[in-house]
């Protein structure tokens, strides 16, 4: 029985052996992030997923999809060393591209303005962030423990009852630079619950 399951083991080992040899893996290379623009989308957050909202929206049911919009620029090819000996062991396991920001994301604010008298207020601490486990989170804990790839973001109201009957929406998404990018959304028009 131990002759058996060691042969099946040492078939197991050369099989992955063998057939690693026919992968094909690219030289890694190393990319920039530049972002250049925000988007934000107001959306409907009922059902299961979030709907571009069209003409109407109900105040609980009312989020914000957010992106920055970036470049991805190619700044080197990462050589590895090509040894026939190891290339083989190499190939086990492909090296993956690297991602640099050299600006990331530092912060994002939201903004409403009231259609009826124009006025403008700092809405952030109204909408909730899902974190990586699907929990409702303010913005200010998300970007504690956000990854620096997170580049998306969507956005649920939380607290509606003072919220205006129509109203349009700003973001104001902060570079570590000091760059702001800044964008505003049609007039929304809320149902009232």
């Amino acid at each position: 029985m131990l002759k058996k399951s060691l042969q099946l083991i040492l078939f197991v080992f050369t099989l992955q052996i063998v057939t690693s040899c026919f992968v094909e893996c690219g030289e890694p290379k190393t990319f920039e992030i530049n972002y250049n623009s925000a988007v934000i989308i107001p959306c409907n957050t009922s059902g299961f997923y979030y709907k571009e909202v069209e003409d109407s929206v109900f105040k609980n049911t009312f989020g914000l999809i957010v992106g920055v919009e970036s470049e991805l620029i190619q700044i080197a090819e990462n050589h590895k060393l090509n040894l026939s000996i190891f290339k083989s062991a190499m190939a086990l396991s492909c090296v993956d591209d690297t991602y640099l920001f050299p600006d990331p994301i530092k912060n994002i604010e939201l903004f409403i303005t009231d259609k009826l008298n124009d006025e403008e207020l700092n809405a952030t601490e109204l909408f909730k962030i899902k974190d990586y486990n699907q929990e409702l989170v303010s913005l200010e804990d998300f970007f504690i423990i956000r990854d620096e790839w997170h580049d998306g973001f969507e956005f649920e109201l939380t607290e509606y009852q003072n919220l205006p009957d129509s109203a349009t929406f700003k973001v104001e998404v902060y570079l570590e630079s000091g760059i702001v990018f800044t964008e505003e959304t049609e007039t929304v028009y809320f149902i009232n619950i």
